[in-house]
């Protein structure tokens, strides 16, 4: 038994936990009081979060929290990270894997559970499914939410390298659970579980839900050309000093002096916030020079020179120009509930987060994904919306196909969205299927977000017939 009592730094107790390992690939919390003490909350999710943390460098795969007098707020910070209820326990999987989806999937199916535990194993079943037909960057962060250690690795799911300073890196990730505290900061604030950091506008290309790496600079301390860390990236903000500082001082990170500096102590100077939860430091740290493409070469990148880094493949969404090359079209993957909308006119806009490379006239093709999995035709670019995503649902949500609450979730964390407006679109006498695709161009790969894909290659293999809609 591992018998942890927290108390905070006048000596009073906050919170009493007991970890028990005595059974195989299984961390069980048979004790998991607090009092009444403003930092109990705080010191709950720390808690939870180290037994994720062990488990996973133990091999443990499932976290079972078996106290019976949990109070209903312990029970909704449980769901917060991920736990289900399963009777009268509370149990996680804690899956160590990195992957797609279908291989996050398998490892969970291959899961050989007590029967008592058999709802969270579906629980997760179902997420991974929910994401598998979605595939935004939502639905994927939830799977890494309700499964952390796990990672999903997906075009959809973006990575970014944020660049920190040696004498700041050491305050989030040098130091034990339940000491990472930052200059400044209250007792109660822990970067561990959630923290802020504030950074300048410039070469800003954050967008969440997605992932941050945390790269160290250059300098004298150990750790330097280095990404150490990895946390979940759930918001990005852009505003003045003094709003952003109001909003979430609750997290920390800096004081009001520190933001303002941020700002070159210019208050009327928009910065970034971006909100971030469940920091892990890497048990061997990846040494790279960030302006060195080979550095990530076959793992997720391409080569990116701002103090930001998105590491989403290149031939997925992030090439610098705004402008499609010639002599190319959109490959655009679609779900089959919204193709039928396309053509017959009532779907006017196709909704992004992060803005694809076409203009006005762009030709555009639409691959139906699910269960359809074919090249059913094409539209004609109208133009792009460039907005709040709140403006773009005061203006086109009539046209997205989606309902408010699909809206919302799809946007989640973006302070910018993109509106594809379709114009003139041609639906395919027969429908090209993915095996004929294959046939056709051996080459060919179904896009499961967007892909640029020369215009000749693709009125080849999709047949140059259309009918108008």
């Amino acid at each position: 038994m591992d018998i942890q009592v927290i108390t905070d730094r006048s000596e009073a107790h906050v919170l009493l936990g007991v970890m028990d390992r005595q059974r195989e690939h299984m961390l069980t919390v048979p004790v998991l009081r607090h009092g009444r003490h403003p930092m109990a909350a705080t010191m709950l999710r720390n808690f939870l979060r180290a037994c994720l943390a062990s488990a996973a460098n133990e091999n443990r795969c499932i976290v079972a929290v078996s106290e019976l007098k949990l109070a209903d707020t312990d029970k909704d910070i449980l769901r917060q990270f991920g736990f289900v209820s399963c009777g009268e326990i509370w149990v996680k999987l804690a899956l160590r894997s990195v992957g797609d989806l279908e291989g996050i999937r398998n490892t969970a199916t291959s899961l050989d559970l007590d029967v008592r535990f058999e709802p969270a194993k579906q629980a997760a079943l179902k997420s991974i499914a929910v994401a598998a037909e979605l595939r935004d960057a939502a639905a994927l962060a939830s799977i890494e939410r309700q499964l952390w250690h796990a990672k999903v690795v997906a075009p959809e799911f973006p990575s970014f390298i944020v660049s920190i300073r040696p004498e700041w890196a050491q305050h989030f990730f040098d130091v034990e659970l339940g000491s990472q505290l930052l200059l400044g900061l209250r007792e109660d604030l822990h970067l561990g579980v959630e923290g802020v950091y504030y950074r300048s506008t410039e070469n800003n290309n954050l967008t969440a839900p997605g992932r941050v790496l945390w790269y160290v600079s250059k300098g004298t301390g150990d750790g330097s050309m280095r990404v150490k860390a990895c946390s979940q990236l759930e918001e990005v903000v852009i505003g003045k000093p003094k709003d952003l500082f109001r909003r979430f001082q609750r997290l920390g990170v800096y004081e009001r002096r520190d933001v303002y500096t941020t700002a070159n102590h210019d208050v009327s100077n928009e910065i970034v916030a971006f909100r971030f939860r469940m920091t892990e430091r890497f048990i061997k740290p990846v040494e790279m020079d960030i302006s060195n493409r080979s550095a990530f070469e076959g793992r997720l990148c391409h080569r990116a020179k701002s103090p930001i880094h998105n590491l989403r493949r290149s031939t997925d969404e992030d090439a610098p120009s705004t402008k499609m090359p010639d002599n190319h079209a959109l490959l655009l993957s679609i779900r089959p509930r919204f193709v039928d909308s396309i053509f017959a006119g009532t779907k006017t806009v196709e909704l992004r987060r992060v803005k694809p490379r076409v203009q006005t006239g762009d030709l555009v093709v639409v691959y139906a994904s699910g269960t359809i999995k074919a090249m059913v035709g094409a539209f004609e670019v109208a133009g792009v919306t460039t907005a709040k995503p709140s403006s773009i649902w005061r203006r086109h949500n009539g046209g997205s196909g989606l309902t408010k609450r699909e809206f919302d979730s799809y946007f989640a964390g973006a302070s910018v969205g993109y509106a594809i407006r379709i114009g003139k679109s041609w639906r395919l006498e027969t429908t090209v299927p993915l095996g004929t695709l294959h046939e056709r161009h051996a080459g060919f790969r179904p896009p499961q977000s967007y892909h640029y894909w020369n215009r000749n290659e693709l009125l080849l293999i999709t047949g140059t017939r259309r009918t108008r809609s």
